[in-house]
């Protein structure tokens, strides 16, 4: 009785688990986290919100500088492990320096937020470059063509650990050890999470003498899927190529516009939610009801990117998502708070795996680093800008009507400029041959 050889494991799985883990530890710090400090650390050292959101801009500006100048490199043989190393060390130890904020007379000519900008926002902030989610957006999609999909949805949802973990975490730090060693804990906790598990990264299969997908022969990678699946060709644009398409500017627009109802709006959620009388348990709870429902959904969202069309996928993705918005605005109890985080888990969440997806489709997977060193500081400005904004708005009004308003309508804004995108029209070119 003959038996079909057994298949072989495909190491584009390993890159899709370290992407999980690391995109986890990228929203955690970059949103979630930092959250749970706004209320302590403006208790003892009189920041106003906007002083404090004005960290996560310097953050993101020093992602946007940085990236252009080392992003090409993620599409460079050993690079990206490189880079994924370089964050994770930087980033930890940016964390754990912010325990001294205002405490190290040495450093006593620059004021205490000075220093909490410096450390969190510029020099944690340069470890952005190899990030969870670069790695999610700029290398894992090279691994896969047919199966991109998922393996990004996948990917994805460890984001959603950002929400589901970090404000339980934080939160249990800041009450058992104080907000100053909280840092500290998190920096040690960030690196020794994520420093084993970047080293298996691999930049592409191509490296190691596989194919995308896993395929055997080089016509399986091109060759249309099952009839139940939309065809997904290997066809990879330069960054000059793209740059001369009407779609990347469309695209990069779209993007850029979304980028404000996310950055500064998620922060926001536990502030709002604790000025306007729900309990510190809430917040914390309704953020990992959102990450839970966000995890789950994420996974649903790639399966269905790789049948669906993903720019109809995203239109609505952004549409629904600016229709929840007013839920928390108007939440008046923790039920309509319940109701608002599972609805953005289902809609919002999507965002993180449709993004990269139609990057990903639009472009091709051969030149993703290099586009993304000039996606990512368009995308980081707006990225810089809305947290101040949001923060300024609640201090100028005492609440966050304005703020929340913005976030509505960029949502719907960026649906309508995905709507005008245009597609790119190039013919099939044949697969990449593995690495010989």
């Amino acid at each position: 009785m003959s038996h079909s050889p057994r298949p072989r494991f495909y190491y584009g799985w390993v890159i899709t688990g370290v992407a999980f883990v690391t995109g986890g530890f990228s929203a955690g710090i970059n949103i979630w986290s930092p959250s749970m400090f706004v209320l302590p650390m403006r208790a003892e050292l009189g920041w106003s919100l906007t002083g404090f959101f004005l960290a996560l801009t310097i953050r993101s500006v020093t992602g946007a500088l940085t990236m252009p100048l080392l992003g090409h490199l993620l599409d460079r043989s050993g690079w990206a492990r490189r880079l994924a190393i370089f964050s994770t060390i930087v980033t930890g130890l940016g964390l754990m320096g912010c325990k001294w904020v205002g405490e190290v007379p040495a450093f006593d000519f620059l004021s205490g937020q000075l220093q909490f900008y410096l450390l969190f926002g510029v020099f944690s902030g340069a470890g952005t470059v190899g990030s969870g989610f670069v790695i999610a957006n700029s290398v894992l999609p090279k691994w896969f063509i047919q199966k991109r999909g998922r393996a990004i949805g996948i990917a994805a949802a460890g984001t959603a650990m950002g929400p589901l973990a970090f404000p339980f975490m934080t939160q249990a730090l800041i009450d058992a050890l104080g907000w100053r060693d909280a840092w500290l804990a998190l920096g040690l906790i960030s690196i020794g999470a994520q420093l084993p598990l970047v080293l298996f990264i691999k930049t592409r299969p191509e490296d190691v003498g596989l194919l995308p997908d896993g395929a055997e022969r080089p016509d399986d990678v091109t060759r249309p899927a099952p009839r139940r699946r939309r065809r997904i060709a290997d066809v990879s644009l330069t960054r000059a190529e793209a740059l001369r398409t009407r779609t990347f500017w469309f695209w990069a627009s779209a993007m850029m516009v979304a980028n404000v109802g996310v950055s500064g709006f998620q922060p926001s959620w536990v502030p709002f939610l604790q000025e306007n009388g729900f309990s510190n348990n809430i917040a914390v709870a309704g953020t990992a009801i959102y990450g839970g429902i966000g995890g789950v959904s994420r996974v649903i969202w790639g399966m269905l990117g790789e049948r669906i069309s993903v720019r109809k996928l995203i239109i609505v993705q952004m549409a629904l998502t600016g229709a929840t918005v007013p839920v928390l605005l108007y939440a008046a109890n923790n039920v309509m708070v319940v109701a608002f985080m599972v609805s953005a888990g289902l809609t919002m969440g999507a965002y993180f795996i449709l993004q990269p997806l139609m990057t990903a489709e639009l472009f091709g997977r051969g030149h993703l680093g290099a586009i993304a060193g000039i996606t990512q500081p368009m995308l980081t400005f707006s990225a810089a800008l809305s947290p101040i904004v949001v923060g300024q708005l609640r201090d100028l009004r005492g609440d966050y009507f304005l703020a929340f308003t913005m976030a509505t309508a960029a949502w719907i804004v960026g649906a309508a400029i995905v709507f005008l995108t245009p597609p790119i029209r190039r013919a099939p070119e044949p697969a990449v041959q593995p690495a010989r």
